[in-house]
């Protein structure tokens, strides 16, 4: 083979090794997903959930043009995260609102969409997770069948988001979420899942990430009756964000010997019974 060969072919195969990198966000994007992610700690300071829905949908139409202005990946990473909270105060409103099918669902579709049309080496490590974060949402209205093989894809899309970056906080916190809920024969563990979310605090970024992470472990340390851990990471979260009402909230469940984790999957039995809803 000539030296004009040699170059042609290590040209190809270096090209063909960028295209199968997963793409970077540029500073702008991962600025706006930053952002967000600080924003979604400010708004349980809201105490009506009419108010913070309100609130998010007024942050999507006041970024619109902002967020157009990113690459098709990035929206669909930042829509992701809109999504979900607007679930989750729909939710909140009214668990049994119509809409909110149609809302995750469809968000849902887009993901697999995108997965679907591309190389999945090449799927940014944000998109594996806000894509995983919506298929945790998508459980409750598929078979059972279906919700373990999704149960599965969810673990799958954390670990991958791990791979392309191990010290990634909101991975490991998605992560540590799968293994405190999911059962055991599945793969799930309390035990892996606390020292989960201390690899989620330990690599925290940013307020928001440190927030959520503390809130996570706190709740793990309280399914395995830790209790005065327990109340030590939520001080700690709270020392972040004093006016947040999602950390008084979980303060009650705690209080009438509830976990968080115990409540998302008992939530109309637990409502009536401490009179929530």
């Amino acid at each position: 083979m000539n030296l004009k060969k040699i170059a042609t072919t290590f040209i190809f195969l270096f090209l063909s090794l960028v295209a199968l990198c997963a793409r970077d966000l540029s500073n702008a994007e991962q600025q706006a997903i930053d952002d967000f992610m600080l924003f979604r700690v400010k708004i349980t300071t809201i105490k009506d959930f009419h108010k913070a829905l309100k609130t998010i949908n007024e942050y999507q139409e006041q970024n619109k043009s902002l967020i157009t202005s990113f690459s098709d990946e990035a929206q669909l990473i930042i829509n992701n995260f809109i999504v979900l909270e607007q679930y989750n105060y729909i939710y909140n409103i009214n668990i049994n609102d119509s809409n909110l099918q149609d809302l995750i669902l469809s968000q849902n579709s887009k993901n697999d969409k995108w997965f679907d049309a591309h190389n999945k080496n090449t799927i940014n490590k944000w998109l594996y997770c806000t894509a995983a974060d919506i298929k945790s949402c998508c459980l409750q209205f598929v078979s059972k069948t279906d919700a373990m093989k999704i149960g599965l894809s969810i673990k799958d899309y954390y670990k991958t988001a791990l791979k392309l970056d191990k010290n990634m906080s909101y991975a490991l916190f998605g992560l540590g979420q799968w293994l405190i809920q999911a059962p055991a024969i599945a793969g799930g563990n309390k035990n892996d899942a606390i020292e989960t979310f201390k690899l989620a605090v330990n690599s925290s970024r940013n307020n928001a990430e440190t927030f959520y992470g503390y809130i996570f472990l706190s709740q793990a340390y309280f399914t395995k009756k830790e209790t005065s851990k327990a109340s030590n990471m939520l001080t700690k979260a709270l020392s972040i964000e004093p006016q947040s009402n999602y950390i008084a909230f979980i303060k009650i469940l705690n209080e009438s010997n509830y976990s968080l984790y115990y409540y998302v999957t008992h939530r109309e039995k637990i409502d009536k019974k401490l009179n929530l809803s």
